[in-house]
């Protein structure tokens, strides 16, 4: 190896070029063997055609176009730790954070039976009404709960037919709807519950009726009992009872 009074402008340029290829050779080849610690707070750490890139505690990755697909770590712009990944327009579709806050853009299918160990609370932004909604096996509607301008709406039954009569039990701004039958329970033998009607009663078409007066003493004669059979019979006419 020549010494450095010996070494002319040749052999210099010689040695630089084995140098830099050795050097090229050594950052390409970097493995636990050569490298044993990384400071990413110091160095950012970027792959050659853009798709992963390490900066400090936060790793972003990137589809062939270079859209954001994959954030992971702490943000230092909300000061929190995050978990986001991005469809290939580079929408956010699901979004974790470090307060366990999550948002998902689609659906979520559990594999097995979901426990919601508090309260769910459904809410509603812009003109579109947010519902909870239960799905038979064949994907049809068959129980439905919503809050429309401040008042609460159920329904039971095939819902997203077009015949209305397929739906058991349907209510809208506050009004029930029965489409058949409804039995009441108590103590598990049939038609033995109790029905209460807070307000006006209707049914068979007839408009809801309050209370309808009648005579407040017992009647005593004929004219008073014709009387109060007249008003009986007609309450049972307004309610829709009879025709």
């Amino acid at each position: 190896m020549p010494t450095w009074t010996s070494i002319n402008a040749d052999t210099f340029k010689d040695f630089q070029i084995a140098f830099n290829r050795y050097m090229e050779y050594f950052v390409s080849h970097l493995s636990s063997k050569n490298v044993k610690r990384l400071d990413t707070n110091e160095t950012e750490i970027k792959s050659k055609d853009g798709t992963t890139y390490i900066n400090g505690p936060l790793l972003e990755m990137r589809d062939a176009a270079l859209t954001m697909r994959l954030r992971q770590g702490y943000d230092k712009t909300t000061g929190k730790f995050v978990y986001q990944l991005f469809d290939e327009s580079g929408d956010i579709t699901i979004d974790l954070d470090s307060n366990g806050e999550a948002t998902f853009k689609g659906n979520i299918e559990t594999l097995k039976n979901a426990f919601v160990g508090n309260d769910l609370y459904l809410g509603s932004t812009g003109s579109v009404t947010k519902a909870l909604r239960f799905r038979s096996s064949t994907k049809d509607i068959v129980f439905r709960g919503y809050v429309d301008n401040g008042v609460a709406n159920i329904g039971i039954g095939l819902l997203d037919k077009t015949d209305a009569s397929n739906a058991a039990m349907d209510s809208m701004n506050g009004n029930m709807f029965i489409y058949g039958s409804m039995v009441l329970m108590s103590g598990g033998t049939s038609n033995n519950g109790n029905l209460i009607v807070d307000g006006k009663f209707g049914c068979n078409g007839a408009n809801a009726q309050e209370s309808y007066s009648v005579n407040g003493e017992a009647a005593e004669d004929l004219a008073e009992v014709t009387e109060l059979v007249n008003q009986l019979r007609q309450a049972l006419i307004n309610n829709g009872v009879c025709a």
